[in-house]
């Protein structure tokens, strides 16, 4: 599904944690982090780029496993204190980002420029209606945005009590360059 991580990015991995004295105890991270990477990633020269790559794929990892662990305290009859409305709000909207991101085809989109869409849904994550608020995107990369929006429902079991009908979103790309974050309504 990603990409793979171009052997020079994953020696230069490799070298990072080992000289930082990680490489024993990542347990297994290195290399699930090298073989996946963002599809923003792509194989690179310069060393720089290589860094980004890496920084890229360890955020990435960082978010998809802070959600699984967000996802198994809620769901978790162990957990000693119930989750907040604002923490499940949070949540909501992490998972929105996530899997609207996941959908969307970014390779359009110009780098370091903000686009900022209001989208309105249904219960259930069906969207309805799509505005561009302030995007300087040009029409294929708005497209590919409208598409990842409508493509199928968007994240809604488990998240009923706070649940939003209008969501303003603001993407950029790369992602880990760029503040982002849904704004629920």
């Amino acid at each position: 599904m990603h990409p793979r991580v171009s052997p020079r990015t994953r020696k230069l991995l490799t070298t990072m944690l080992a000289i930082a004295g990680f490489a024993a105890a990542s347990g297994g991270l290195l290399a699930k982090v090298a073989s996946k990477a963002s599809p923003d990633v792509r194989p690179s020269s310069d060393r720089a780029d290589d860094i980004r790559q890496l920084k890229i794929a360890v955020a990435r990892e960082d978010s998809e496993r802070a959600a699984i662990l967000a996802a198994k305290k809620q769901r978790s009859p162990s957990t000693t204190r119930p989750i907040t409305t604002e923490e499940l709000r949070q949540q909501y909207a992490f998972e929105l980002n996530r899997e609207i991101r996941k959908r969307w085809n970014a390779k359009s989109a110009p780098p370091l420029v903000r686009c900022k869409v209001m989208f309105e849904q249904i219960p259930g994550g069906l969207v309805v209606r799509i505005e561009f608020v302030d995007c300087p995107y040009a029409e294929p990369a708005r497209a590919a945005l409208e598409r990842a929006l409508r493509l199928r429902e968007l994240p809604y079991s488990g998240y009923e009590s706070v649940f939003s009908r209008q969501v303003t979103l603001t993407l950029c790309v790369p992602e880990l360059e760029c503040t982002i974050g849904p704004s629920l309504r």
